[in-house]
């Protein structure tokens, strides 16, 4: 899922149609590295996704906290804002 989230993102930022370049923001993630190739065909321009280091493994639940969800957020959920209020 977190693949396919950015490789949407990145088709509204760097689609060969100007018309579908509706912008955005690549999602602020912290302990996700990644590369990308805007040039590259949709679905193929991320690649090496790594968590903290580790090769992200495609169908296993990954979580972490976050401040800007796009989902609603669960009970008993860890924001950015708890984390902080923790330290």
């Amino acid at each position: 899922m977190i693949h396919q989230l950015l490789e949407g993102i990145a088709d509204n930022l760097f689609n060969s149609d100007p018309y579908y370049q509706m912008g955005g923001d690549m999602v602020r993630v912290g302990g996700l590295t990644y590369t990308i190739d805007p040039a590259a065909r949709i679905g193929h321009r991320i690649s090496q996704l790594e968590i903290s280091g580790k090769p992200l493994v495609r169908r296993k639940s990954t979580g972490g906290p976050g401040w800007a969800s796009v989902n609603p957020q669960p009970e008993n959920c860890r924001t950015f804002g708890t984390w902080c209020q923790n330290i």
